[in-house]
């Protein structure tokens, strides 16, 4: 009996220590998680609710409360600055892995061209006359305004030059990419941002929200349905603070998603209900039978929703309505379908941004 007890107790023990690491571990994994969704969190809050940037009258405007015009300028701003940062990582890095490959490992700071490092055969005058010759042959004399070989020839064996070695480079970072040689840190701030006045799509929710979830989709895309399974989520969690917005696209003038964008446009001219119950009904319907006959299909979801009424049939045909898809294509054509927060791009996952929104709206 006390063998029992003793061996009991010894088991109990190695049950307590093995709970013991157990439970470190696990900590370890959760303190590692929020760690992670804290650092992301805060990017999500830099880029996507902004940062203040200046106060007038009393009020605080930030880089996402800008009014549109100097959002877009912002942005084309920031562009333009993770170009040239990321241009000059690229070739900071490439100048450090060719020192390293000539053997100056030590010798950085007295390296200052490219030249030093790499060489490139020069353009001649020869090989300059022949590239003349052969745009002119091409494009016409007044490709270079009219001028002589011999009035340009320094300045366009120079610039044949510049060309050359700027080819040059660009290959060998491709090569030392492609090797993991370089690897440039620097997050994409190159966002898309919806230029388009946003008011008349429909939308629910907090419609006085300063936060906006817009969801462009186009009805013939099958991935558009899995993203509003993930819209409704946010919908349902977020229906008190955010404000949604559902812009249905089209890439084509004729197909299924054409077809469906036309529907959306008359049926939210009934009210913005409508629209919902429209946009839920086709929802529910495998896309590959929408796309089977999708203008009878167009019919039988508007009569199924009870609103197949005169001024939907005429909107249909109204030409006004051909122009406003026109339009529509031409507006979102360059951007992807996708979320868009405060009129940017998502870069991140909604788990993040679900995450972010947690913290810092309750």
């Amino acid at each position: 009996m006390a063998f029992f007890k003793k061996y009991f107790l010894r088991i109990q023990h190695l049950f307590l220590i093995f709970g013991i690491i157990i439970g470190l571990f696990a900590q370890n994994i959760y303190d590692s998680y929020k760690t992670r969704m804290n650092v992301r969190s805060a990017y999500i809050e830099d880029t996507y609710f902004g940062k203040k940037v200046f106060k007038v009258d009393g009020k605080i405007w930030s880089t996402t409360s800008l009014p549109l015009n100097s959002l877009i300028e912002f942005e084309n701003l920031e562009s333009n600055i993770y170009n040239a940062r990321k241009e000059f990582y690229e070739k900071t890095a490439l100048l450090i892995a060719l020192a390293n490959e000539n053997g100056k490992q030590n010798d950085y700071d007295s390296i200052k061209n490219f030249s030093d490092l790499l060489i490139i055969s020069q353009v001649d005058e020869v090989e300059a006359k022949n590239y003349f010759d052969e745009s002119v042959q091409k494009y016409g004399s007044a490709v270079f305004s009219g001028q002589t070989f011999s009035v340009i020839k320094n300045q366009l064996i120079q610039q044949l030059n510049a060309k050359k070695t700027s080819e040059k480079l660009k290959e060998k970072l491709k090569e030392f990419i492609a090797k993991e040689r370089i690897e440039i840190f620097i997050d994409n701030s190159k966002q898309g941002v919806i230029d388009q006045d946003l008011s008349q799509y429909p939308s629910r929710g907090n419609l006085n929200s300063s936060i906006t979830l817009a969801y462009i989709f186009d009805y013939e895309n099958p991935k558009s349905f899995e993203m509003n399974k993930r819209m409704n989520e946010f919908v349902k969690r977020f229906s008190d603070r955010i404000k949604f917005v559902y812009v249905p696209i089209t890439k084509s003038l004729n197909g299924m998603g054409s077809t469906f964008a036309k529907g959306a446009y008359c049926i939210q001219k009934l009210d913005n209900n409508a629209y919902f119950a429209y946009h839920n009904r086709i929802m529910e319907i495998p896309v590959e039978v929408l796309q089977a006959n999708s203008e009878a299909e167009l019919v039988k979801v508007v009569q199924s929703i009870h609103l197949l009424k005169p001024i939907f049939i005429n909107c249909l045909k109204e030409n006004k309505t051909k122009e406003y898809i026109h339009a529509m294509r031409n507006n979102f054509l360059n951007l992807q379908e996708s979320f868009y927060l405060n009129r940017k791009l998502l870069h991140t996952n909604l788990k993040e941004l679900e995450y972010t929104l947690k913290k810092k709206l309750y």
